[in-house]
């Protein structure tokens, strides 16, 4: 039975996430399209801009990873304010350098919020709710960005940045009534896929490595997806298909992390991890196969209903798998991954964002193989 501390509990964590994550990282992609047209902005811009956000968000996991001592209730409050601050500020200049600057400290924040929020999703597994329930907030918040740009698309670029701050200054309130706990939880069976057991020897070891691995080869092939996904859209279709194919993500991404978590529960880790990053495939293939308005919305339902789902996964199995600081760590590693992501496709999307995508097929298919490397039993 689900008391009502872990439903208030999971209500605010799932605004925070919404906040940080959602909005904060993930309004940049269908806001994208619009200000690469009214400002002319060349290609490999928006891949920089966005590896700022990606180069901030490796800087605060590893910062906490070094130092977790700093996670707190502080540091969480202060940093979903930096968030809603940096969305706001987004319009006041138009070089690339004030748009890489701001776009880096609210990765940065970003990062501490989600580091912090995956303490407070642990501790609602503690209070017997359903955790991934709240890192559905990070759907909430990608189906509430994409909802405001189809239904303001006709508002200059910088009003959409103005109006996606203050939606995300009003998910902040219940998100700063959050108190972290003032130490890391153990896990237990409501908080992660299974009863915590170490491996022995090299399987666990092995195990470890090819977690790290995955996810981080994850970061890479899932942010070109999710970065460029309604811009390769827009070029085949409309800007207002484009941007709903953007919410339909945000809807599958809801309901996803509690799917794949239960998932977890009756089936091992190599076989959830292997279906979810195989479904993860078909979403960065979809746009290479087939640049129809029905190819675009079931690769973006495909992409939706994995990329968190995954997130929680990775972050439940090295709790089991006994990776110190593992929120801190995998972030760390995710956030590398999604820096080097831009950066790669940027010398390839001049001509359009094929490239791109066939890069993440591939990277994606390492993931499939790698988590054939995790735990077979349940």
């Amino acid at each position: 039975m689900v008391n009502g501390r872990a439903r208030v509990l999971t209500a605010q964590v799932t605004a925070g996430f919404a906040v940080a994550m959602g909005i904060g990282r993930f309004v940049y992609t269908p806001i994208l399209p619009i200000m690469a047209t009214a400002l002319a902005l060349p290609a490999a811009w928006t891949s920089w801009i966005a590896a700022a956000n990606y180069l901030g968000y490796l800087i605060g996991a590893l910062l906490l990873s070094r130092y977790p001592a700093w996670i707190s209730t502080t540091l969480l409050r202060t940093s979903l304010v930096l968030v809603v601050a940096t969305l706001a500020v987004m319009p006041w200049s138009e070089g690339l350098i004030w748009f890489c600057a701001t776009r880096l400290l609210s990765g940065l924040a970003s990062a501490f919020v989600f580091v912090c929020l995956s303490h407070s999703a642990i501790d609602i597994g503690r209070k017997g709710g359903e955790p991934g329930l709240a890192y559905g907030g990070v759907g909430v918040g990608i189906c509430l960005s994409g909802l405001l740009v189809l239904g303001l698309g006709t508002l200059t670029w910088d009003a959409l940045w103005y109006v996606s701050a203050g939606l995300a200054a009003v998910l902040t309130v219940p998100a700063c009534a959050i108190r972290l706990p003032t130490v890391e939880p153990a896990p237990a069976s409501g908080a992660g896929s299974a009863v915590p057991e170490q491996l022995p020897g090299r399987a666990g070891v092995r195990s470890r490595r090819a977690l790290m691995v995955t996810y981080f080869l994850e970061g890479v092939g899932y942010i070109i997806v999710g970065t460029y996904l309604v811009a390769v859209v827009q070029e085949t279709t409309t800007t207002e298909i484009a941007t709903s194919v953007w919410v339909v993500a945000g809807v599958a991404a809801i309901v996803s992390p509690a799917i794949w978590r239960r998932l977890r529960l009756r089936a091992s880790a190599r076989m959830t991890f292997a279906a979810a990053y195989t479904i993860q495939l078909g979403a960065a293939l979809l746009p290479l196969i087939s640049g129809s308005a029905a190819a675009a919305f079931v690769a973006a339902a495909l992409f939706g209903a994995t990329f968190m789902g995954i997130t929680q996964l990775s972050i439940s199995e090295a709790h089991e798998l006994r990776i110190k600081s593992a929120p801190a760590r995998l972030t760390a590693v995710y956030g590398l991954g999604q820096i080097l992501g831009p950066i790669l496709v940027a010398p390839v999307i001049g001509n359009g964002y094929s490239n791109a995508f066939i890069l993440a097929t591939a990277l994606l298919i390492g993931c499939v193989l790698g988590s054939l490397l995790l735990p077979a039993k349940r």
